[in-house]
């Protein structure tokens, strides 16, 4: 079932980035919907990112950027160091494209 859903997250980025928007978000949700149902907390911490692109493409910056203020704290909460220092390199150019240089 995760390869499964790790499948359908990579099918909906490639259907965001042909431009589906409304497809690809909507099979994003599905998969952080069942992977969070599931306890598959890499899976569906994996997917907030994508969810965060498929908004900023859509025009909506602070959906955007509270999918990836959501994998930031998922990020912590696993103590994926890693993964942390990612979420932290999303999130600062989120904070300065709606103007908040501070939190950047």
């Amino acid at each position: 079932m995760e390869l499964q859903l790790l499948a359908t997250r990579l099918r909906a980025y490639v259907l965001l980035m042909q431009g589906e928007w409304d497809d690809g978000r909507r099979l994003l949700e599905e998969v952080l919907v069942q992977a969070q149902a599931k306890g598959y907390l890499t899976v569906a911490a994996g997917t907030l990112p994508c969810l965060a692109i498929a908004a900023e493409l859509h025009g909506d910056l602070m959906l955007g950027l509270a999918y990836d203020g959501q994998y930031l704290a998922a990020c912590r909460a696993s103590g994926d160091r890693d993964a942390e220092a990612l979420a932290q390199s999303n999130l600062g150019p989120d904070l300065l494209a709606v103007g908040d240089l501070v939190g950047a």
